[in-house]
C-alpha cells in the first residue's frame, strides 16, 4: 500500500469525511504553494471543522422542522411594507437569543409571520443554536397533551435546555 493510499485510508477510519473530500485538492495546492506543514495541516483541519458546522446546521434545521426555504434572504419585504424591515435584520442577528429574550408574531394570516418566524429560526441555527419551532396551536396541543399524559415537567424541561 502506498503513502496516499495509506493517508486516506487512516483519514476514513478517523471518520474525517471533511479532510477527505478535500485532500487531493489541498496536497496539490501545498505543492504548488510550496505550503509549511503548519499551512498545510491548518487548511485540512479548517476543511474538516467546515464540513462539520455544516452538519451540524443542518441538524438543527431539520430537527426543528424549518425546511430549507424559509430564510431572511428569501423573504420579499416588498410584500408586505408594513413589516419593519430593519427591526426583523436585527432579530436575525440573535441578539435576544443572548438576553434571553422571546419574540412573537401576531397578525392576520398571510401576512408573513410563519416565514418570518422560520427565517429567524433558519438564522440561530445557522449560528449554532438549537430551535424548537412551534406554530402557535402546535405549541398550545402539544403543551395540552403532555400537561393530559402528566408529561408537562418533561417537555417544560425539554423546552427550557433548548439552547447554544
Amino acid at each position: 500500500m502506498n503513502d496516499h493510499a495509506q493517508l486516506v485510508l487512516q483519514i476514513r477510519n478517523l471518520k474525517l469525511s471533511g479532510i477527505l473530500d478535500h485532500l487531493d485538492a489541498r496536497l496539490l495546492e501545498a505543492h504548488q504553494n510550496d505550503l509549511t506543514y503548519e499551512e498545510f495541516l491548518s487548511m485540512l483541519l479548517t476543511d474538516e471543522l467546515e464540513v462539520r458546522t455544516a452538519r451540524k446546521v443542518s441538524r438543527f434545521i431539520h430537527k426543528a422542522g424549518l425546511g430549507v426555504e424559509n430564510t431572511i434572504e428569501s423573504f420579499d419585504f416588498a410584500f408586505n411594507p408594513s413589516i419593519n424591515a430593519k427591526l426583523i435584520r436585527s432579530l436575525a442577528t440573535c441578539r435576544f437569543i443572548e438576553r434571553s429574550e422571546g419574540i412573537f408574531f401576531l397578525g392576520p394570516t398571510g401576512t408573513g409571520k410563519t416565514h418570518l418566524a422560520k427565517a429567524i429560526a433558519h438564522q440561530a441555527c445557522r449560528m449554532l443554536y438549537s430551535v424548537a419551532f412551534y406554530s402557535f396551536h402546535q405549541l398550545f396541543t402539544d403543551l395540552a397533551t403532555a400537561d393530559l399524559n402528566n408529561r408537562l415537567g418533561i417537555m417544560m424541561k425539554r423546552l427550557l435546555n433548548i439552547r447554544r
